[in-house]
């Protein structure tokens, strides 16, 4: 699989476009999609320290008549369990604006139609599962050095 990795970064990484069916068999399911999902966003960081890199997927809709909204989840790294949802599709449509890694912390960015909000995502090593989203720093991500 081809994707950028961001260890320390903000920003958005590009899937090669030779991902996207592999993407859709494994991960299409998750979301309500008519047709195919696409994955505007893909990172790999290690947030529980446990030195196997977690995978973030911002997934939406390709149709344009499928439901609108962007979902985010993470999955553990080495391939393991169920993926935690971060960012619903529905019940509200957001979107997720932007991803970034800082002081052991997942950050993104949501927009819906009541306004933009900053959260953020821990994971303890000896954790199962993230813990639950929190409010993230009033900055959102930090700026790179």
């Amino acid at each position: 699989m081809a994707t950028v990795l961001l260890l320390a970064g903000c920003g958005w990484a590009t899937p090669d476009s030779s991902t996207k069916n592999d993407l859709n068999m494994k991960h299409g399911s998750e979301i309500s999609c008519l047709r195919d999902a696409v994955f505007p966003h893909i990172d790999h960081y290690d947030l529980n320290g446990d030195g196997s890199a977690e995978e973030f997927l911002v997934m939406r809709c390709e149709n344009a008549s499928d439901p609108r909204g962007d979902q985010f989840e993470v999955l553990p790294g080495g391939g393991d369990g169920k993926p935690v949802k971060l960012v619903l599709q529905m019940p509200q449509p957001s979107v997720v604006d932007r991803v970034c890694f800082a002081n052991g912390a997942a950050i993104y960015s949501v927009t819906s139609a009541t306004g933009s909000k900053v959260w953020q995502v821990k994971w303890a090593k000896d954790k199962p599962k993230p813990g639950p989203p929190t409010p993230g720093p009033p900055g959102g991500c930090p700026e790179p050095r």
